[in-house]
């Protein structure tokens, strides 16, 4: 049993995700399609390519498609990039904002988020106190 509240395993998920987002809408006023894109940039890019069309007048100009594109972009690199850890820390929860110490590979100003939070419990009682409680009971009357 841990003194403080801790992390003890602590893994990265490695997940496939796309080098490059594509968006398209129709705009029915102008009888045109917009089109809109993002890139990851980087070098391990594996050439896949996230394209959807979202529907009519999607975005109203050029830079709010960008910027959805990005968006898009941005949150799948989030998926890419989680952490999965373990250990017995109570008080954590969605939201929270953390570092860690004492990791070789984690910088000491690294920060991160938690996304969620999933409980085990186990209780630490010997099978001897629950043979007592299901034993004989004697019960006066009164």
């Amino acid at each position: 049993s841990e003194r403080s509240d801790s992390v003890q395993q602590w893994s990265t998920a490695h997940r496939w995700r796309p080098g490059k987002v594509q968006r398209a809408t129709w705009d029915y006023r102008t009888l045109e399609r917009r089109q809109a894109s993002a890139e990851s940039g980087q070098a391990n890019d594996l050439g896949i390519i996230d394209r959807d069309t979202c529907g009519p007048y999607g975005w109203q100009d050029n830079a709010r498609g960008q910027r959805r594109a990005q968006q898009h972009l941005d949150a799948l690199r989030v998926r890419a990039q989680t952490i999965e850890g373990a250990g017995q820390w109570r008080t954590l929860a969605p939201g929270a904002r953390f570092g860690l110490s004492q990791h070789p590979q984690v910088s000491q100003d690294a920060q991160f988020l938690c996304l969620s939070v999933q409980h085990q419990a186990r209780n630490n009682l010997d099978a001897d106190v629950f043979d007592a409680l299901d034993g004989p009971r004697v019960c006066s009357s009164a």
